[in-house]
C-alpha cells in the first residue's frame, strides 16, 4: 500500500505538509475575501495555516464530521454515527512444510453461516514477493469486524492460538507458527447500513452549498482499494472542472514510474 503515497509524493509541483494535524477548516467570507477557505493545522508544536480555493477532507467519516461541525452540526452527528467496527490482523509465519494444501490462490473469506472465529485469510506470501523467507509462508488473518467485534479485543496470545486452530481446521496447517505479529485497527471498515444512501445524498447537498469543500473517503463509493482509486479520480476531475483547471490524463498513467507527463 505504501507504493501509492510514494508515487504521489514524486509528482512535481506538490507542497506537502507532513506530520500535520488539521484543527479546523474555516470559510472566508466577504469583505475579508481571499481564496475561499483557511485550513488551520498543528505541526511540530506550532500552529500554522494555509488558504485554499478547494479543500478535500479525505479522512474517516467521524474525523470529517468534527471538521464540518461549525457548518452543519446535524450532518456532523450523522457522520459520527457511521459504524467502524474493530478489526485485528493476525500475521503468522509457518514453515512451508506445515501447509496442508498448496497456496494456489489469494486466500479465502469465511461466510457468516459457518460460525467461525475469523473473517478470512490472505495467503500473503503467495501474492507478493519478499513477504516470507525461503522455506516459509506468511498468512494474514482478520478477526472481529461487525460480525464479531469482541473477538478483535482478545489479547495477542489468545488471538494467535485461536487463529492457528482455525487454520488447522480449514487448511490443514500443522504445528505452531514460527512468527506472529498482531496489528489492531480500533476503527477499521465503515459499514454501509440502512439509511447510508440517504446520508450520502445529504452530503451531496452539503457540498453544493459549501462550494469548494469536498468530502471523500471509503465511506463514499465503496471500501475496496479499486473503488477508492476510482472515486478519488472522479473527485479530482470534478474539482478540476469546478475550479477551471484543465483536465488531466488517467491517474494510472500519472503514477507510472518515471512518468509525470499526465500529472
Amino acid at each position: 500500500m505504501q507504493i501509492f503515497p510514494d508515487a504521489l509524493a514524486r509528482l512535481p509541483g506538490l507542497d506537502m505538509r507532513l506530520g500535520s494535524a488539521v484543527t479546523s477548516v474555516e470559510r472566508k467570507e466577504p469583505p475579508e475575501g481571499g481564496r475561499g477557505f483557511v485550513v488551520r493545522y498543528r505541526r511540530g508544536g506550532r500552529e500554522e495555516s494555509l488558504e485554499a480555493s478547494a479543500v478535500v477532507l479525505a479522512v474517516p467519516a467521524y474525523a470529517a464530521g468534527e471538521l464540518i461541525r461549525p457548518f452543519s452540526a446535524p450532518l456532523a452527528e450523522a457522520l459520527g454515527r457511521i459504524f467502524y467496527p474493530p478489526v485485528t490482523e493476525v500475521f503468522l509465519g509457518f514453515p512451508s512444510a506445515s501447509m496442508g494444501r498448496p497456496l494456489d490462490g489469494f486466500g479465502f473469506l469465511v461466510p457468516e453461516r459457518e460460525k467461525r472465529n475469523i473473517l478470512g485469510t490472505i495467503w500473503t506470501s503467495a501474492l507478493f514477493p519478499g513477504r516470507a523467507p525461503e522455506g516459509h509462508v506468511a498468512l494474514t488473518t482478520f478477526v472481529g469486524g461487525s460480525r464479531q467485534p469482541s473477538l478483535a479485543e482478545r489479547d495477542d496470545g489468545e488471538l494467535a492460538r485461536m487463529v492457528s486452530a482455525e487454520l488447522r481446521t480449514l487448511m490443514g496447517v500443522r504445528g505452531d507458527p514460527v512468527y506472529a505479529k498482531i496489528v489492531r485497527w480500533q476503527k477499521a471498515i465503515p459499514q454501509y447500513t440502512l439509511g447510508h444512501l440517504a446520508l450520502m445524498a445529504e452530503l451531496g447537498e452539503f457540498e453544493s452549498c459549501m462550494r469548494g469543500l469536498y468530502l471523500g473517503g471509503n465511506y463514499r463509493g465503496g471500501i475496496a482499494v479499486g473503488d477508492c482509486l476510482t472515486a478519488g479520480e472522479s473527485l479530482a476531475r470534478r474539482i478540476a472542472g469546478e475550479n477551471g483547471v484543465p483536465s488531466a490524463g488517467p491517474l494510472s498513467a500519472s503514477l507510472r514510474e518515471g512518468d509525470h507527463s499526465q500529472a
